[in-house]
């Protein structure tokens, strides 16, 4: 018979587990003037490239087709032989790989801003952010994740994609718009970027992804103020 499936392509990733296999055409060519027609198939559905029949049909000559289950993630093949009535059996054909992927990709998120202690925060002279957002596979670089910096105000632009490294690192910029942050006695105003769960970006098999945050960095925006005091009299 002729293979295929409607449902996925070979060699591209997939989420779906099911997966739908059609077998159409089966004939039995004529031998020595005689043909005893089709009996039956015996098919096989896993994680092999290879497979030997058993010549045990258990599909029997009208059918055309079924939908199987990948239970893990992997490549899977369809395999299938023929059994004409006379007990002749066909060598075997086989469809695949199909590549199930339902795992989510997990992001590690990281800035070019650290602590006023570790020397680059934010601060009036430098207002912009670069936030790195590493996944642990392939990506579908037509999405993008969406990012968010999360602190105690709302001082950023929007989101300034500088787009994909390779399909596994992806880069956006942020500006601080330079408003001075409050003046706290013994506090330090702290940011940090945020990537959630389900932020736009997926992998190639269409699995959102699995966010993260960076680690926390200073913002400090304020001019140094002169405190003036008169010696006592």
């Amino acid at each position: 018979p002729t293979l295929g499936s409607g449902s996925h392509a070979v060699h591209v990733p997939s989420n779906d587990v099911m997966v739908n296999i059609t077998a159409v055409g089966a004939d039995d060519p004529t031998s020595n003037g005689v043909r005893s027609g089709v009996d039956g198939f015996e098919v096989a559905w896993d994680q092999s490239e290879t497979w030997s029949p058993s010549q045990a049909a258990n599909r029997s000559a009208d059918w055309t087709g079924g939908t199987f289950e990948a239970t893990s993630d992997g490549a899977w093949w369809f395999h299938i032989a023929t059994v004409d009535v006379a007990g002749n059996w066909t060598s075997t054909e086989h469809l695949g790989p199909f590549d199930i992927d339902t795992r989510k990709p997990v992001a590690t998120v990281t800035t070019d801003r650290t602590t006023i202690a570790s020397g680059s925060p934010i601060y009036e002279d430098s207002l912009v952010v670069t936030v790195t957002v590493t996944y642990d596979e392939a990506m579908d670089t037509m999405t993008e994740p969406t990012i968010t910096l999360q602190d105690a105000g709302t001082h950023w632009g929007a989101q300034t994609s500088l787009g994909w490294t390779g399909n596994t690192i992806y880069r956006a910029t942020f500006t601080h718009n330079g408003t001075q942050e409050p003046m706290l006695p013994d506090t330090v105003i702290t940011a940090f970027a945020r990537v959630s769960s389900g932020s736009g970006a997926t992998d190639l098999a269409g699995n959102e992804d699995v966010g993260g945050d960076s680690d926390p960095f200073d913002i400090d925006t304020r001019k140094p103020c002169l405190l003036y005091t008169s010696p006592s009299p």
